[in-house]
């Protein structure tokens, strides 16, 4: 599900790997305060308010 809303997001399937996916999903499991994640085509995602976004920057 991640993955997808990421490739949703803007950023190409291809150059999309299982460490992004995890990175995306430690700011839902293990957020500690850490701030956005670069994802290939120029995607960001970030969590504010207690909410996941996964944007085109």
């Amino acid at each position: 599900m991640l993955r997808r809303a990421v490739v949703a997001a803007g950023s190409p399937a291809g150059s999309l790997f299982a460490r992004h996916i995890e990175e995306v999903d430690r700011l839902i499991t293990g957020w500690r305060g850490q701030g956005a994640i670069n994802l290939p085509g120029r995607v960001e995602a970030q969590r504010q308010g207690g909410r996941l976004v996964i944007r085109q920057g």
